[in-house]
């Protein structure tokens, strides 16, 4: 995932892909970086919601199902941090 990430970071902010980010496979990172930006940080709402005592949530049954779900995707990121978006490209 860190590879991913750092390709992603050295997009620079333009309209338009060169033969270097092609190469480079840079936008395919990009959209995966995002991915798993957003699994983590779901991940991280949800386990800080669950802590709060002002969540105002008593029930947290489909919370706790997104929950696992997110873990497994974490996982499977974590393993080909493109997985979803090759899986999507199938």
């Amino acid at each position: 995932m860190q590879s991913v990430a750092l390709t992603a970071s050295e997009m620079p902010t333009t309209l338009w892909w060169d033969e270097t980010d092609i190469a480079k496979n840079r936008m395919d990172a990009l959209i995966a970086c995002g991915q798993f930006t957003v699994c983590y940080e779901l991940i991280d709402y949800i386990l800080e919601l669950k802590k709060a005592d002002t969540s105002g949530i008593d029930h947290f049954k489909e919370i706790d199902q997104l929950l696992e779900a997110l873990k497994k995707d974490w996982k499977a990121f974590n393993d080909n941090p493109l997985w979803l978006l090759e899986d999507y490209n199938s």
